[in-house]
Order: C-alpha cells, then structure tokens, then sequence
C-alpha cells in the first residue's frame, strides 16, 4: 500500500506530465522563474504566478509546480495567507521565497523556450531538428539543453 508522500509525488508527477498542460507549465516555470530573478514580489504566491500566465488546464497544476519547486530547492516556503481570488474563498496558500539556488537557476536558465516534440532518441531543437547537448533536466519531465545554431533550447525527454 503506497504512502500519502508518495500518493502526493504521484499526483504530482500526473499533474505536470499531463500534455494538455504543458505550455502552461512552461509559462509559469517561466514567470516563476522571472519573479525570483526579479526579486518582485518577494515573498509570492501561486495567485502571482497565475496572475502572470493565467489557470491551467486543471487547477491541480498549479500546487504540483510550486511543490516540484520547491523539492528541487528553488523556493521554501515562509508562511501560510489566504488566497486573494474569490473563487478560493479564503482558503489557505503558500507565501514562498527564493534560495539561493532558485536565483542561479533562474540567472542560468531565463528565458525558456517553448514546448518542442523530441523526434527519434532524444530532445531536439524546435527550429532545425538538431539534437541538443550539455542536457539540464527541468520539471515534468523536460530538459534544457543547447543547439548547436541556436543556443539554449527546452525540450520534453522521450
């Protein structure tokens, strides 16, 4: 019988690697991303992710990205507040902070590019079909990596 920790790593595995939502994913990884970069507004919430990007295709998504997050050390979180769209009434969300980590991913990795489809044994570039090198996993599945023609590129893995 499975644990609820891994009843939770499950749905969040689910959640991300759904291919309906996977530009979605890559915005809000993007904007996350951009918050810590930024440094504004620190500390945030799933709502300014949201805010940025829009609601996923399944609200799920979004509590699985910031929890994927935050297992890779990108954020922690800080306190509990209540949720600011209506449609929450209230309940609780996560106020959370970059790591120092969380900084040098987003310095190294900003900007993202879109969603591309592997073709064949491994991630390619999105304009040439070229295989990409010095391979960086990401979340749900998806890699950064380099064309040769043209520089950083992200990919979902076969």
């Amino acid at each position: 019988m499975a644990t609820g920790r891994e009843l939770k790593e499950e749905g969040i595995g689910r959640a991300l690697d759904n291919p309906v939502s996977a530009p979605w994913r890559v915005l809000a990884q993007d904007a996350l991303l951009t918050i810590i970069k930024d440094g504004s507004p620190i500390p945030f919430t799933s709502e300014d992710i949201t805010a940025r990007v829009g609601q996923p295709p399944h609200p799920n998504q979004v509590g699985a990205l910031m929890n994927a997050c935050a297992q890779r050390g990108w954020i922690r979180r800080v306190e509990m507040t209540t949720a600011d769209r209506a449609i929450r009434h209230a309940s609780l969300i996560s106020r959370w902070t970059p790591t120092s980590l969380g900084r040098t991913e987003a310095e190294r990795y900003l900007p993202l590019a879109s969603v591309i489809r592997p073709i064949g044994g491994g991630p390619i570039c999105p304009e040439c079909t070229r295989p990409l090198v010095d391979l960086v996993p990401l979340l749900g599945g998806y890699v950064m990596g380099k064309c040769i023609d043209h520089g950083k590129q992200e990919a979902r893995t076969p």
